[in-house]
């Protein structure tokens, strides 16, 4: 498994520094430090404008075509687990 992290190399995929655990147990990722905040955050402050939605999911959708041209899926998409390093 530790191989993970060398699959994607992505800006819009957070860095895998080391996955420990087995198939059998509930394995944990150690990522890399993101400071910036969610999607959620970022929706608690108010609407965001077209232009900054579309910028934002472009960036989304660009993680996940990565993740998923390696074969991995992501099932647990959704705002809180959408992190980004800059606000503007």
């Amino acid at each position: 498994m530790s191989t993970v992290s060398a699959w994607i190399d992505h800006r819009n995929v957070v860095t895998i520094h080391h996955i420990a655990g087995s198939e059998a147990e509930f394995p944990w990722l150690l990522v890399e430090l993101i400071r910036g905040g969610s999607l959620q955050d970022r929706l608690e402050q108010g609407l965001l404008s077209p232009a900054e939605a579309a910028r934002l999911g472009r960036g989304v959708l660009a993680g996940l075509r990565a993740a998923h041209a390696v074969g991995i899926e992501r099932r647990d998409t959704k705002p809180s687990n959408a992190y980004f390093t800059l606000w503007r």
